[in-house]
């Protein structure tokens, strides 16, 4: 999709949520989100970096072609005893 048309259809599509408050609720928030992803290079909705979840990518990367893998089996054990050290 072009550049222009995919501005036509972002407005096209605020517009026909204009007359739903909810939706324009959950609209300025998002776009508060995003203005400060600009700020802090946040990414919307998550809390950390996009510079930091690059690294824990490669990261992660790097440690599945050394072969330092865990089962589903081994991670939800670990999981099981974290969140019961927390009650």
């Amino acid at each position: 999709m072009s550049t222009m048309k995919l501005r036509q259809q972002v407005l096209q599509d605020v517009i026909s949520l204009m007359d739903k408050d909810w939706a324009m609720d959950v609209l300025q928030t998002f776009l508060e989100d995003l203005k400060e992803r600009e700020k802090d290079g946040r990414i919307p909705g998550l809390p950390y970096t996009e510079e930091e979840r690059k690294r824990a990518i490669r990261c992660a990367e790097s440690d599945w072609s050394r072969g330092h893998t865990q089962t589903h089996d081994e991670v939800v054990a670990r999981m099981e005893k974290a969140i019961s050290s927390w009650k």
